[in-house]
């Protein structure tokens, strides 16, 4: 994460070394990406980029974090019911066009990007996000009352990054794959088992 050096520039000098360097992300493989190459892209001296971050992961982590943010920040005012924090690969969402296509370079970052960023910065608001439709559920009588909704929802949250790698090993990035597998995680495989009703086709 950022370093209290980057913490104290402006909003304005904030938001354009961001978009520059989203941008030199989207461009470039990870691996290729050199200090030089993020010097010059970002127009900074090596003194000064140490002073705001500690390397190039740290960097793109904060990247990872900014979209975020503004996602959770729109799902917790705009979302009815179903909460799906990965859904910067598609669909609407208070992204920029240049953030949702940084989004998707997640997927060919390094696996240990993706563990760092997925550890470091989703896993919590996922959780978070989780336990609370599961609280809205036990207070409408719908959810089971043997039901552990820190461990249901701990263990939602780090599916999710199983899923992620599924994607990555599998080379899947159509839009549409995404949507639908993570819609069936999250409306149909995780519910089930969960709720007081019994499925439409179970018999005694």
């Amino acid at each position: 994460m950022p370093k209290k050096g980057y913490e104290a520039l402006s909003n304005t000098r904030r938001e354009e070394i961001e978009e520059k360097a989203m941008r030199l992300y989207l461009d470039n493989k990870y691996e290729d990406i050199t200090l030089k190459m993020l010097l010059d892209a970002l127009s900074l001296h090596p003194t000064t980029f140490y002073r705001y971050f500690y390397d190039k992961d740290e960097l793109y982590l904060h990247l990872i974090e900014i979209t975020l943010r503004k996602l959770d920040k729109y799902f917790q005012e705009n979302s009815e019911g179903g909460y799906d924090l990965m859904t910067q690969f598609s669909g609407p969402c208070s992204l920029s066009d240049l953030e949702v296509d940084f989004s998707k370079t997640l997927l060919d970052a390094p696996s240990y990007i993706l563990l760092r960023s997925y550890y470091e910065v989703y896993k919590d608001t996922l959780f978070d996000r989780y336990k609370e439709i599961l609280g809205k559920l036990r207070l409408e009588g719908k959810l089971r009352p043997d039901v552990d909704e820190d461990l249901t929802s701990y263990m939602y949250a780090t599916s999710m990054f199983n899923l992620l790698m599924f994607y990555k090993d599998h080379g899947i990035k159509d839009t549409e794959t995404l949507k639908k597998m993570k819609k069936y995680l999250f409306f149909s495989f995780f519910p089930y088992g969960l709720m007081n009703e019994k499925p439409a086709d179970e018999t005694n």
